[in-house]
C-alpha cells in the first residue's frame, strides 16, 4: 500500500530550525476512523492514508460523532493521571502539568512565566524500516534512517559508519554513539535498516538492526540502548545519508505496540510509486542534499549529492510529512496573569519560533506568523475582551493552496454561542509561509488551562 498525499507546492523556509513539512497524507475512510474511535494507546505515528494520533489522553472519533469532519486528534485529559503531560506533548518553557479532579486540564502552572511557553504534539513509539542501496560514495560515508526528529540538532539515527552499524543520539548538536555492532555495508548491495523506539515519560528504549536485503531478518538486536533525554517526547521520522549517492526503495512505519498492529492500526508504507520522476516525493520534505524520484517504472527515492559532510547534523535528510488543511480548536482559561498576559493556539507548527498563531493580548485577538528570521509578523487583528478566570473557545482554520495559505480564526466566551462567521481572516502568500505542521498550546505570562483540544480536517465552506 502506498502512502497517498496531496500535492500542494511547498516553498522552502530557510529560517526554520525544523523545516515546513509538505501536506499530510489523506485520511482513512469514515468507517476506518469509526473503528478506531475510543481505542487507547500512546503513540503518534503515520498510519495508512493519514497521520493518526492514538493517545491515552485522546480518542479518534467518527465523523458522525463530530458532525461531519474527520478527526485527526482529540484530547480532553480527563483520563490522564494528574502530573506530567502525556509524553506525546513536547514542552518548551513554563511548567506544564495535568491538573484537576474529574475534569482535568493541561495547565501551564508557572506563575512567574515571562515570555511564551508552548506544548506541542509529537510522534512517539514507532517502528521504522527502510531499504536502501549505495551506488557511489566518498569517504567516510553512511546511510540509514532517523527518528524522534525535533530539529536538525536533536534526533536519533541508525546508520552504517565504516564497518559498524551505529545508533547515534544527536542532542543539542552533540553526537553520541549509544550502541555499535559489526556490519560491513558495501556499495551496490541493498540493505534494510530497522529501528524500534518505545518508552514512557521516563525514557526511551531503542533497538536497531540492519541486514542485506533478500536475506532473512536477524532475530536479535545487535544495537540497543535506553535514553533518558528530552528526545523521549518523540518526533518525526525519515531517511538519511552522507557523502553517498543512495537509493531508497521502501519506507515502512508502524506502531511499536504489537496489539495495535494486530488491530490494523498505525501502519504507513510507501514504495515511492505515487510521485513524479525528477521531483521530491509528495509528502516528504528534503533538508540538505539533492533528493528526487528516479528509476521508472520501478521508482526509488535517490539522494545524489556526495559532498554533504559526515558531521551528524549537516547531512542529507528527507522527513515524512505532518498535517495540513485542518482546523484546531480548544477551550482556554487564564487562571492568573501578569501584565500583558495572553494565551492561544499555534498551527502549522515547526517549533516554538516557526508557526502560525491565534492568540490574545489585552483586549485584542491577533493572528500572526512567527519565524526565526523575521520574528512575529501580525497578519490580522480584531478587538475582543479577555478576562482572567473566564473560559474561552478558540478556533483556527488553515488551508494550503498552491501559492498561499488561507487563515481564519475566531474566539468567544465558552458560555456563549459560537459566532456564525469567522471574526478574523487573512492570507499569507509570502516566501516565509508554512504549508503544514503540528499544533501547539501557547501561554504568555499567565497560569493557563487548556482543554477540549480537537484537530479535524477542514469542512467544505
Amino acid at each position: 500500500m502506498n502512502g497517498r498525499v496531496s500535492t500542494v507546492g511547498i516553498p522552502r523556509h530557510q529560517a526554520a530550525a525544523r523545516p515546513p513539512f509538505p501536506p499530510v497524507m489523506q485520511l482513512p475512510t469514515p468507517a476506518t476512523i469509526q473503528s478506531l474511535a475510543g481505542r487507547a494507546g500512546r503513540f503518534f505515528v503515520p498510519a495508512a492514508w493519514s497521520l493518526l494520533c492514538v493517545l491515552s489522553a485522546c480518542a479518534l472519533a467518527s465523523p458522525e460523532e463530530t458532525g461531519g469532519p474527520e478527526v485527526l486528534f482529540r484530547a480532553g485529559f480527563d483520563e490522564t493521571p494528574a502530573g506530567d503531560l502525556p509524553m506525546d506533548w513536547l514542552t518548551t518553557n513554563g511548567t506544564w502539568t495535568v491538573s484537576g479532579g474529574s475534569n482535568r486540564v493541561a495547565r501551564q502552572a508557572d506563575p512567574k512565566l515571562s515570555g511564551q511557553a508552548t506544548a506541542a504534539l509529537t510522534w512517539v513509539n514507532y517502528d521504522l524500516r527502510t531499504t536502501v542501496v549505495c551506488r557511489e560514495h566518498r569517504s567516510p560515508w553512511g546511510m540509514g534512517l532517523f527518528a524522534y526528529w525535533q530539529d536538525n540538532h536533536n534526533y536519533y539515527r541508525l546508520s552504517n559508519f565504516g564497518d559498524q552499524l551505529v545508533l547515534v543520539r544527536c542532542l543539542e548538536g552533540v553526537a553520541e554513539v549509544l550502541g555499535a555492532a559489526p556490519a560491513t555495508v558495501e556499495k551496490g548491495q541493498p540493505w534494510t535498516f530497522r529501528l524500534v523506539l518505545s518508552g514512557d515519560s521516563r525514557g526511551t528504549r531503542l533497538r536497531g538492526r540492519a541486514w542485506p536485503s533478500g536475506q532473512a531478518e536477524p532475530a536479535g538486536w545487535p544495537v540497543e540502548a535506553y535514553d533518558f533525554s528530552r528526545l523521549r517526547h518523540g518526533g518525526a521520522a525519515g531517511v538519511w545519508c552522507a557523502k553517498a549517492l543512495c537509493q531508497f526503495s521502501e519506507v515502512v512505519i508502524q506502531s511499536a505496540d504489537p496489539a495495535k498492529l494486530r488491530a490494523g492500526e498505525g501502519v504507513y508504507r510507501t514504495d515511492f510509486s505515487n510521485g513524479v520522476e525528477g521531483q521530491s516525493p509528495p509528502g516528504w520534505f528534503p533538508l540538505g542534499g539533492d533528493w528526487r524520484l528516479t528509476g521508472a517504472p520501478t521508482p526509488v527515492l535517490e539522494q545524489r549529492a556526495q559532498d554533504a559532510p559526515l558531521t551528524f547534523n549537516a547531512n542529507a535528510f528527507c522527513l515524512l510529512a505532518e498535517w495540513s488543511n485542518y482546523t484546531v480548536a480548544a477551550r482556554l482559561r487564564a487562571v492568573t496573569g501578569r501584565d500583558n498576559w495572553g494565551f492561544g493556539l499555534a498551527a502549522y507548527y515547526q517549533n516554538e519560533d516557526n508557526n502560525y498563531r491565534l492568540y490574545s493580548v489585552g483586549d485584542t485577538l491577533f493572528l500572526g506568523r512567527r519565524t526565526t528570521d523575521s520574528g512575529l509578523t501580525l497578519l490580522a487583528q480584531c478587538p475582543l475582551q479577555f478576562r482572567e478566570g473566564k473560559d474561552y473557545r478558540f478556533r483556527l482554520r488553515l488551508s494550503s493552496q498552491a501559492d498561499k495559505v488561507a487563515l481564519k480564526g475566531k474566539a468567544w466566551p465558552a458560555d456563549g454561542p459560537e459566532p456564525a462567521q469567522w471574526t478574523i481572516e487573512t492570507e499569507d502568500a509570502s516566501g516565509e509561509r508554512f504549508t503544514a505542521g503540528a499544533v501547539a498550546l501557547l501561554a504568555y505570562g499567565a497560569v493557563c488551562d487548556f482543554d477540549d483540544v480537537l484537530v479535524a480536517k477542514n469542512r467544505e465552506e
